[in-house]
């Protein structure tokens, strides 16, 4: 009997054999496939809370040094900035403020500029939003400590009604202070600044006062306040209670065993806000009580220094709460 995709399979093979013995014949090496290549972020943006602005540091920066950027004045409706997300897909950054709304800015933007567009109004339901994260597909997601977590579809602007509200009692959120999905597309939440910490997950398609599909909770948790997601899917969130960064195992769930906590005098971190790591592992903290970005090697774990802390009068830093990277 004839079988079409054994047929397929031996011309393919006709066809490398083929390939080969020419190159070889004519003296030419065909070039492997190139290793992917991983690159450190070359910028940090922090959301200054303090300072009504947005800031924008080199990577490497370390010390007293002033930003390459900021975006602040009367014109960028920054009432002050709180949360901050890097949009790959568009080049923007996508801002929370407490005015409340959602503001997004090109990523080369800077000085008095206006947003390139801004979600406020009483149909966006937004009452005090924090963390944000914007997917591929241009779905804005935010955890908003009065409203739970909502959902904006692409394109959203002006005073938009979001396409999906998880809240209510049955729903565990509680007062809802970041978000970020995982690579499954499953939204979490982070339940933070509460007696009660933790992270909750529901389906992509969750809408109202809907129970969760998977928690994760730790007695010992006091105060969770940020949280992102790394290359790998591994969760990481800032404690403020510790005060330190924990990390978790992609597909944690339950009452986990931290992967490791950064914690302890030689760290440096006094009231970490939000964390976020970039391909190659470093990791960055916004350090609100002092005034600092903080900066981790990929390898840290337990009581170890930051390789970099950006600190000081020239760099700005008042209150930083929301950071990202790219």
């Amino acid at each position: 009997m004839f079988r079409p995709a054994v047929a397929l399979t031996l011309a393919l093979g006709a066809f490398a054999c083929l390939t080969g013995c020419l190159s070889k014949a004519a003296g030419i090496n065909l070039p492997p496939n190139p290793p992917l290549t991983l690159a450190r972020a070359a910028k940090i943006y922090v959301a200054n809370t303090g300072g009504t602005s947005i800031l924008v540091f080199s990577a490497t920066a370390t010390g007293n040094v002033a930003p390459v950027a900021q975006i602040s004045g009367s014109n960028t409706g920054l009432t002050p900035p709180i949360g901050i997300f890097y949009d790959s897909a568009h080049s923007a950054l996508w801002v929370t403020t407490g005015a409340p709304s959602i503001e997004e800015f090109p990523a080369s933007a800077s000085g008095n500029v206006a947003p390139t567009l801004t979600i406020s109004g009483s149909n966006t339901l937004l009452g005090s939003p924090e963390g944000i994260y914007v997917s591929a597909n241009g779905t804005i997601e935010v955890a908003d400590f009065v409203s739970g977590l909502l959902l904006f579809p692409s394109g959203s602007t002006g005073n938009a009604t979001p396409s999906a509200q998880i809240h209510g009692s049955n729903t565990d959120l509680g007062s809802s202070a970041w978000t970020w999905p995982d690579k499954s597309g499953n939204l979490w939440a982070l339940r933070g600044n509460s007696p009660t910490d933790a992270i909750v997950e529901f389906a992509s398609s969750a809408n109202g006062n809907v129970a969760p599909t998977g928690v994760i909770a730790n007695t010992d948790y006091a105060r969770l306040w940020g949280m992102s997601r790394d290359r790998s899917d591994n969760l990481w969130l800032s404690d403020q209670n510790l005060p330190g960064i924990i990390e978790y195992a992609a597909g944690a769930t339950g009452s986990p065993t931290p992967m490791r906590t950064i914690t302890g005098a030689s760290t440096g971190i006094g009231n970490p806000e939000q964390v976020v790591v970039d391909s190659l592992g470093y990791i960055y903290v916004a350090d609100a009580t002092n005034n600092a970005v903080l900066v981790y090697a990929a390898s840290a774990n337990g009581n170890v220094a930051p390789v970099q802390t950006i600190t000081g009068a020239s760099t700005l830093l008042n209150e930083p709460i929301g950071i990202a990277v790219h």
